[in-house]
């Protein structure tokens, strides 16, 4: 619990000190959002399909994968494409039907949580206070827009068009 509390003082700090993009402003990343990135992608847990598979035959029983019903979690598993570094892309939809909070803690172990902003709009709002304060943090990270593609997957180390997909920059 201790934890979730600084892990939510430090999204209200980085959402304070992000800039406030209008409607009409470009949305490029930031220096900060592309090294936020680059280092949640450094830091995963997970980074490879053989990390996954080790990764799911010790799987600890707090593991954010099991708040997926058997169905999607399956289909979630089996849209995962790794890159050369890391996470490449995946399907968002099965993730959709989970709290924001989970769906983001699933991601945060592949360290492509922040590919979440390009879909946070489809999701139902968040049962938890933490939830709805981390979707409003990504909601104002507009540059991670540019960053992460919607309706895109990695193919052969290259994005292209695939509807429910996200492709995470970097990692493909």
């Amino acid at each position: 619990m201790r934890t979730h509390a600084v892990q939510l003082m430090l999204a209200l700090a980085l959402a304070a000190l992000l800039p406030a993009a209008s409607a009409t402003e470009a949305r490029q990343p930031t220096d900060t959002q592309i090294d936020r990135q680059l280092v949640s992608q450094l830091t995963a847990t997970i980074s490879s399909r053989a990390a996954l598979d080790a990764y799911l035959a010790k799987e600890p029983l707090q593991s954010p994968l099991l708040q997926l019903s058997a169905e999607n979690r399956r289909s979630f598993i089996n849209s995962l494409v790794f890159g050369a570094n890391g996470l490449g892309s995946y399907d968002y939809q099965p993730l959709l039907k989970a709290d924001f909070l989970d769906a983001y803690k699933i991601l945060r172990l592949f360290g492509s949580e922040q590919s979440l902003a390009v879909v946070v709009e489809k999701f139902r709002p968040s049962a938890s206070r933490a939830g709805r304060q981390v979707a409003l943090l990504l909601k104002h990270d507009a540059g991670l827009s540019e960053m992460n593609r919607v309706d895109s997957e990695c193919w052969k180390g290259a994005c292209r068009g695939r509807l429910g997909h996200i492709c995470v920059a970097g990692g493909c």
